[in-house]
């Protein structure tokens, strides 16, 4: 049975690709490792696997209705950057959910397909499922981290450990027995080459959490619900401690204040105005607010502000709220 914490993952990894830890033989038992070596991995559910709450979902996707391909055809690979490619599932038939995971990847060789070292990790999150109507298409990334950097060969020195690699010629994606009503197929995918995966000390195979490939105007409608819930988090944290330190972390430079308290507030509704892309947009907002005293340019109760919401490259986006556009 999965451990279900919410958003955060005990799957542990290294910058270079490759994580230390000895795991048990079972693939899909999650070790959560300690050590100065390790850096612990924040893994939220995908943007793509929003839905309806409430909702009722269509049947589990079967592993027949799913064609599988990899892209590029055999992924890249060098011994410099290790081995990436992007796996990819496209619903055939009626419309179902896709039980949402990191994928299963196992490195495998020969004829027979023998399993290579340590398969990636998965089951350590709950995430919500997605629905594939028919032609939708769902993603995941998947890498073998490279054990020829100079980097992980000093890691390796200093701690006296051994990667002990061994070498696949393709991988497989495998169905993963702590899902129930697991629905992605089986599938195997030749490697571009021989590449080298650990059998000691460390894993280097990972694979990312499956996503469903959206079209722009559905990115744009997840873009304005994560929008919204960021207004909300502002007026919580406004409420909770502060208008000062609230501002500095969700407000631009412009618009932070530390006077005016709040006592409560609530996102009552949006509406697009303006989209230059994810990272630039505005949507008009109707907020319900009540305050401690003093409240400025707000009313009590009903507010409708232009809100636009900018976000520099791998940053967290900051709000400007403003009376008109």
């Amino acid at each position: 049975m999965k451990t279900q914490l919410k958003g955060v993952a005990v799957h542990t990894h290294l910058q270079h690709g490759v994580s230390k830890g000895h795991l048990p033989p079972n693939k899909f038992v999650v070790a959560a490792v300690t050590g100065a070596l390790l850096a612990t991995s924040l893994f939220t559910a995908p943007l793509a696997s929003a839905t309806v709450k409430n909702a009722t979902l269509p049947p589990t996707c079967r592993p027949a209705q799913l064609r599988p391909w990899m892209s590029p055809r055999q992924g890249t690979y060098s011994a410099s950057a290790g081995f990436k490619a992007t796996l990819w599932f496209q619903n055939t038939g009626a419309t179902c959910t896709l039980i949402v995971d990191n994928v299963p990847i196992q490195g495998v060789s020969g004829p027979s397909n023998t399993p290579v070292g340590v398969g990636s990790v998965s089951g350590a999150v709950q995430y919500t499922p997605i629905v594939l109507a028919n032609g939708d298409r769902a993603y995941a990334s998947v890498s073998i981290g490279s054990i020829s950097t100079e980097a992980f060969k000093k890691l390796v020195r200093e701690h006296g450990s051994s990667c002990d690699p061994k070498y696949a010629d393709g991988i497989e994606v495998e169905s993963n027995p702590a899902v129930r009503s697991d629905s992605w197929p089986s599938h195997y995918f030749a490697l571009p080459e021989q590449v080298p995966i650990c059998t000691k000390d460390y894993f280097n195979v990972a694979a990312g959490v499956i996503q469903k490939l959206l079209t722009p105007a559905q990115a744009r409608q997840v873009a304005y619900e994560h929008a919204a819930n960021e207004l909300q988090d502002y007026l919580n944290y406004w409420h909770l401690v502060g208008p000062s330190t609230a501002s500095k972390l969700f407000l631009v430079s412009s618009q932070r204040d530390g006077t005016v308290k709040l006592a409560s507030g609530k996102v009552l509704s949006y509406h697009p105005y303006s989209w230059k892309s994810q990272n630039d947009f505005t949507l008009l907002m109707s907020l319900d607010l009540h305050f401690d005293g003093w409240h400025g340019a707000w009313n009590v109760g009903k507010n409708d502000r232009f809100v636009t919401f900018t976000r520099a490259s791998h940053g967290q986006p900051l709000m400007a709220l403003n009376t008109g556009p």
